[in-house]
């Protein structure tokens, strides 16, 4: 980082483990897709990132007391809207059903309803958003029953493989990541039915980031859309 990046006020944020998103490289230093992305559009603006290790859950604690400024990654909601400004979206996230190879055809399912009616278990990590559909259908008691939670990890992969459940719902780059990392690509497929797809952005703390900021980097994902350096971020690590 250059003197002059050196001297931008600082914005604290935080993460966990989660490639390629966002974790510790061979050298122990923070990297990954968001983590570029932020820093690269952060630097644009006019600021430096400070990153804290902080489980997802108290991640979202702290953007509400204002303790943590900003998060990457987060695909919009209306309940996280009361707490946290927005900015523009910076980049795409899809989520799909992750099967073992060969037992598509055994899953007649044509939506995440369809898993009340089955004798499918689905693995899925806890606070994640799997859009509205999964949102509606996770109040119902009947629907959970085909519901496993993990915190954070590979841990449903490592299940999925092992035949203790018979799906995972999983962001697409994530599982790719997870997947090359246990070395099983060849043992688990995608099943054909779309969970979610949407716009993902920058969130930042009502309580402790003035508007202006949130306008800044807005102008900044815009320039460094149009230059093409997010582009060129996102290919690097999505290839």
């Amino acid at each position: 980082m250059g003197a002059a990046a050196q001297d931008f006020p600082t914005l604290t944020t935080a993460w966990e483990p989660w490639p390629p998103y966002q974790y510790l490289n061979a050298d122990n230093r923070l990297t990954g897709l968001d983590v570029e992305l932020l820093e690269a559009v952060a630097a644009s603006a006019g600021y430096r990132m400070k990153f804290r290790k902080l489980p997802w859950e108290r991640h979202m604690e702290h953007l509400k007391r204002g303790s943590v400024q900003v998060a990457a990654g987060i695909s919009y909601t209306a309940k996280r809207a009361k707490f946290l400004f927005y900015s523009r979206p910076y980049r795409l996230e899809t989520v799909r059903l992750y099967v073992r190879r060969g037992e598509t055809g055994a899953m007649q399912l044509t939506s995440l309803a369809d898993l009340i009616e089955s004798p499918f278990v689905i693995g899925v990590q806890a606070s994640y958003y799997y859009g509205p559909l999964y949102e509606s259908l996770k109040g119902k008691a009947r629907f959970l029953e085909h519901i496993e939670e993990i915190e954070a990890g590979d841990a449903n992969f490592r299940k999925l493989i092992l035949k203790r459940i018979d799906g995972v719902l999983s962001d697409t780059y994530v599982a790719a990541a997870t997947l090359r990392s246990l070395g099983d690509t060849q043992k688990v497929e995608i099943h054909p039915m779309t969970i979610y797809s949407d716009r993902i952005y920058f969130v930042f703390s009502k309580k402790s980031v003035d508007p202006k900021i949130v306008e800044a980097f807005n102008r900044a994902i815009e320039k460094e859309t149009l230059a093409g350096t997010l582009q060129e971020i996102i290919d690097k690590w999505l290839k």
